[in-house]
């Protein structure tokens, strides 16, 4: 009897116990509207609701960051539209002082004291508009740069080298066209210069010669002639210059190497012995024939090297989704490259291996292209012919001149930078099928021009009679003896500059870009943001217009917006300086009639600058608009799912409490029951 009752006493309390626990619990919840107050309330809710309460409060600050950016773009848009207002007041100011109603001494003079004035606001707008602290308009934000560049990395991962001219390696990695900016080019750290004493002569001045007056000419002379280089002009690209000793009979050979660090190295190397061959020890050439070839050998190999810069996807295999035939077939990279140097004697009469004349039979011309895309003459010889009436047919056929063929390479090699195949090149603009056949219609000297233009075997007697007594370059007149002889020398010219004082010369891409451009012979790559209309051959240089294509992307000088709750959520913003000098119009004048004209055109370049800047602002705008959207959206629904996990269901609860309120009392008058009959007990036995 005794042990019945104390095992009921004992249960009795035992529900006491956890009843009072169960409602303690209950009370604990409503009081703090949580389901769960600590880990053992549910342990795998606890987690998932701490980390959706980090992405809430993450996104509800990356919606206050895009909503201050907003702020920060409004600012720079107002002192924008100041500067447009400005400039245009200052354009009706130049085109009142073009006029010669105006007197010079009184009217131009008053005109000019007020367009000298608003350019000063200019500069004073530019250096003094702030958003907390921050200057929005003098080019702190701005592209390393004032054009953009066409030209970036990819695939990066380790150093191969490819050989531009006659090497046979093929690396894995490339170089690719796209948007981009300049490269910041220094020689290579620690790398010793290159002796030039060759042969016990001293060849410094020949090295001297080549940096400073014969690669910037003809860097010049490609760049005047070939429309799609403008872009460059003033891009520091450096090429590495040093003598070697080079395999076979090769004179020169240009290279270069891309590394995992995302560098590329441009190379040039000459052959030592050929260096001591056209030189004598009084620091001249041999004779003027030795100068005339040795400039042609540094045209030939600078066209390699533009080529690897604009034209990559085609000068590279290896980049990702190609395959091997997107690389140019070596009679076409060596032909363009002859095009530029000229024949080099490959065709002049008492050459060797195949001499061929202005009267030469159609049977000896056939035997000189069937070899066409073999070595020696296959490539060079008959890989100019190619080459140069490609261009002529491209370039509109008619009369055999250098302009005629150099429009045409102008064309193909433009169209082929900013993305399309050589393939749908040549037979959209020739109708052969592909680059194969024209090739092959070539190499029989079946290739028929049709029309005006002349077939292939025509073509190469009159390339030959054209060339007479000259080099047959394309950047002069064939029959010129120097290839850059329409130019002056250039040696400021950046874009393929000499540092003769190191071998090689890093080109550092800035960091993030991966934009593909730049077609292969069969694959076409992803067109660039402004593309060229090559139909007709622009003579003029392109404007010197300040401001990328495209003012969002990834280059660490531009304002980042952490706009969402994890890392790398941002938006970059490139705000370009909008100074006086910036846009252009600092040294302009309406003093006078001829400076009023042209302040005309100067202020209309500004003013294009000027929106074009304010378009990228408002495009910006537009974006963080539906950022902050789609932020308060992400976090509202992501707010529902997590309360969902750790709010209370208060009626469930408030149900809950009231039911263990009422077990917890019955509990405890069922114990005090359970105790009292115990206790009767004990009477009954004592």
């Amino acid at each position: 009897m005794r042990i019945r009752h104390s095992t009921a006493a004992a249960v009795a309390g035992g529900s006491v116990v956890r009843n009072t626990l169960t409602t303690s619990k209950s009370v604990e919840k409503l009081s703090s509207g949580y389901r769960v107050n600590r880990a053992g309330d549910d342990a795998a809710g606890l987690a998932i609701s701490e980390k959706m309460r980090s992405q809430i409060r993450g996104l509800t600050m990356a919606s206050k960051n895009a909503q201050d950016g907003i702020s920060l773009i409004q600012t720079a848009e107002g002192a924008l539209a100041e500067i447009g207002n400005i400039l245009q007041r200052q354009r009706e100011l130049a085109v009142q002082s073009s006029s010669d109603t105006n007197e010079q001494m009184i009217d131009r003079s008053a005109l000019e004291m007020e367009f000298q004035q608003l350019t000063r606001e200019i500069d004073s707008i530019a250096g003094t508009v702030t958003f907390n602290t921050i200057k929005l308009l003098d080019g702190s934000f701005a592209r390393s740069i004032e054009k953009t560049l066409p030209h970036a990395t990819t695939g990066l991962g380790g150093s191969k080298t490819a050989s531009v001219n006659n090497g046979n390696t093929e690396p894995e990695w490339v170089i690719s066209s796209g948007e981009g900016v300049v490269i910041d080019a220094t020689p290579v750290p620690g790398g010793a210069p290159a002796s030039w004493v060759i042969g016990g002569k001293d060849l410094t001045w020949l090295r001297d010669e080549i940096a400073n007056t014969i690669a910037p000419s003809v860097v010049a002379a490609m760049m005047d002639t070939f429309d799609f280089l403008a872009d460059y002009s003033g891009s520091e690209i450096g090429v590495g210059l040093s003598p070697a000793n080079l395999p076979g009979s090769t004179q020169g050979y240009a290279s270069w190497t891309l590394s995992s660090n995302n560098d590329i190295v441009l190379r040039l190397q000459i052959d030592s012995s050929y260096l001591n061959s056209i030189t004598t020890s009084t620091g001249t050439f041999v004779s003027a024939e030795a100068k005339i070839q040795f400039d042609n050998l540094i045209a030939h190999e600078m066209m390699h090297l533009a080529m690897a810069v604009t034209t990559t996807r085609g000068m590279t295999p290896g980049l990702p989704g190609t395959v091997p035939g997107d690389r140019f077939p070596s009679w076409f990279a060596e032909g363009m490259a002859q095009a530029v140097a000229g024949d080099m004697g490959w065709l002049r009469a008492g050459s060797s291996p195949n001499p061929l004349t202005a009267t030469s039979s159609d049977a000896q011309i056939r035997a000189a292209l069937a070899k066409l895309g073999g070595s020696g003459m296959g490539e060079y010889g008959s890989g100019y012919i190619a080459a140069m009436y490609l261009g002529y047919l491209i370039g509109g056929g008619g009369a055999v001149t250098s302009s005629t063929i150099a429009n045409g390479i102008d064309i193909l090699l433009g169209e082929n930078a900013d993305g399309k195949s050589l393939n749908k090149i040549i037979n959209e603009r020739t109708g052969y099928a592909d680059l194969n056949a024209f090739a092959a219609a070539v190499r029989t000297g079946n290739a028929a021009g049709g029309g005006t233009n002349l077939g292939v075997l025509d073509f190469t007697r009159a390339l030959i009679a054209a060339t007479d007594g000259g080099v047959g370059s394309v950047l002069a007149p064939l029959n010129s003896t120097n290839v850059y002889a329409t130019v002056t020398p250039d040696p400021s010219e950046t874009f393929l500059k000499i540092y003769p004082g190191s071998r090689e010369v890093v080109n550092q891409y800035p960091d993030d870009f991966t934009n593909i451009n730049g077609g292969g012979t069969i694959t076409d790559g992803p067109p660039v943001n402004t593309p060229h209309d090559y139909t007709q051959k622009v003579t003029s240089p392109h404007p010197q217009i300040s401001g990328p294509s495209s003012f969002l992307g990834g280059h660490d000088k531009g304002l980042v917006f952490q706009v969402g709750a994890n890392q790398g959520d941002t938006v970059t913003l490139f705000i370009e300086a909008m100074s006086a000098a910036a846009i252009g119009i600092a040294h302009s004048s309406i003093g006078t009639r001829e400076s009023a004209s042209r302040a005309i055109t100067e202020t209309n370049t500004a003013l294009l600058i000027v929106a074009t800047q304010r378009a990228a602002l408002g495009a910006c705008h537009n974006r963080m608009e539906y950022k902050i959207s789609s932020l308060d959206i992400s976090a509202e629904n992501l707010t529902n799912a997590e309360s969902r996990i750790r709010d209370l269901d208060m009626a469930k609860e408030t149900t809950n409490l009231i039911k263990n309120e009422i077990i917890l009392q019955t509990s405890l008058v069922v114990s005090a029951q359970a105790n009292a009959m115990a206790q009767s007990v004990m009477l009954l036995v004592s």
